[in-house]
């Protein structure tokens, strides 16, 4: 939708209604003339004039609902898919977008390293250029069954400008791309061998494997409580030494939506709750990792810590939700021994919570577009139903389209309700105004 078109309907009334008013001025300029009838002419001229006044007043305020909501919509579409972009650059794997024809559309900066080439240099190329010979045949019949299938998998080796060939696990889904786009698909490379030298091959490749399957999320959920459940269990993959996790959004006092993988963790949330204190209360309101390595020696949240130890809880890790200098969120990460998160598990929960406030945002932005489209249908259809309720009262009192306009304004003033409001009434037949005494 254009913000041209979206505008054009207003934008006539307003000139129109606008042309009438100047020509009702004229008119009663000319009845201030006519001594005939001069008391009963200019009567009906200021009648008029208010009727054009009304009518431009709702004819402005209608346009800038549909300027407001276009501007909104054309912002969520040219912003579409940036939390999703967001949470690619956050992996530590190879990432490419490609058209239905493989040709990449674009890529992180880990896919540009690894093929040793600029993030721009990959753009245009075929993504099986990029592949062994022996895969390429393989990657062209995957790409071909896109359309038929959400997920496809297969092992190919991609081929660097310089160095050894690099095996991966290439994973392609379905990727929304703009609206009116053509077909988009995602493809996450997760290395068979480790990218990252302070790390196992056991870990950073179950990390990647779970960040990879993040990234999809917002695709195939648009319900944030929904998006939180199967947040959960995956964040416990991706952190190994995290025994429980918990996910919440908005304060933890208080929150908006809550998510937890396992009774444990559910048991460590109650005890937070009714301590009204503790470490992802502190996270949120504070906006900073916060660690307990040993909860039964923990000064800082002693009713909490008593409740938590009673729960089998040793040492905590969280992780507030960030979206831009605001705190969205936390993520809670639980363990039933002492020191059990390291410097590698705090890293990779980091990571897990800056991808996890990324695809909750994704999602949060698609909910405001269908908001935005909403009110745009609410704002027409208001003006449709004030013709209606016009036409109602043109027939049951015979009376002009400017004395039926009149009436409904008067009625709207009386009660103080408003026009649009009014009119949907009259529509439905639930307020039937009485004739006017002549």
């Amino acid at each position: 939708m254009s913000d041209r078109s979206g505008e054009q309907p207003s934008s006539d009334l307003a000139d129109d209604v606008s042309q009438q008013l100047e020509e009702q001025r004229q008119r009663v300029e000319l009845l201030q003339l006519d001594t005939a009838v001069p008391a009963e002419a200019l009567e009906e001229g200021l009648l008029e004039i208010q009727v054009a006044h009304e009518e431009l007043r709702l004819a402005q305020e209608e346009l800038r609902v549909q300027q407001k909501a276009i501007e909104g919509l054309l912002d969520q579409q040219r912003n579409h898919g940036v939390c999703r972009e967001r949470v690619s650059s956050l992996l530590s794997v190879p990432v490419f977008v490609t058209d239905g024809c493989g040709t990449v559309l674009d890529a992180n900066s880990v896919a540009a390293a690894i093929l040793g080439v600029t993030e721009p240099g990959l753009l245009r190329k075929p993504l099986a250029s990029f592949v062994s010979e022996p895969d390429r045949n393989q990657l062209r019949q995957i790409m071909s069954q896109m359309l038929d299938n959400t997920e496809q998998q297969l092992l190919v080796s991609l081929i660097p400008r310089r160095g050894e060939p690099v095996q991966v696990t290439l994973a392609g889904f379905n990727d929304p791309g703009p609206a009116n786009s053509d077909n988009r698909y995602r493809w996450v490379a997760v290395p068979t061998k480790q990218l990252d030298p302070g790390a196992t091959v056991e870990r950073s490749e179950g990390s990647v494997a779970v960040f990879a399957k993040l990234c999809r999320l917002p695709i195939e959920d648009d319900n944030p409580r929904e998006l939180l459940s199967r947040v959960a269990p995956l964040g416990v993959s991706a952190i190994p030494h995290a025994t429980g996790l918990s996910v919440s959004l908005g304060s933890p006092r208080e929150p908006e939506a809550v998510a937890t993988e396992s009774e444990f963790a559910q048991a460590v949330d109650g005890a937070q709750r009714d301590a009204e204190e503790g470490p992802c209360i502190e996270a949120y309101e504070k906006g900073v990792v916060t660690v307990s390595k040993d909860i039964s020696r923990e000064r800082r949240w002693p009713v909490f810590a008593g409740k938590a130890s009673a729960a089998g809880l040793g040492s905590v890790l969280a992780v507030p939700l960030q979206r831009g200098a605001e705190t969205i969120g936390v993520l809670n990460l639980y363990a039933p021994s002492a020191d059990a998160f390291d410097s590698h598990d705090i890293r990779i929960a980091g990571l897990f919570g800056a991808a996890v406030a990324a695809v909750v945002e994704d999602v949060r932005e698609r909910d405001g577009l269908r908001q935005f489209g909403r009110q745009l249908e609410e704002a027409l259809a208001s003006r449709a139903e004030i013709d209606q309720a016009k036409g109602i009262i043109m027939a049951r009192h015979g009376c002009s389209a400017d004395e039926a306009f009149a009436r409904l304004v008067t009625v709207s003033r009386n009660t103080n309700t408003k026009l649009s409001d009014l009119s949907a009434r009259l529509v439905r037949g639930v307020v039937r105004p009485r004739p006017a005494s002549r």
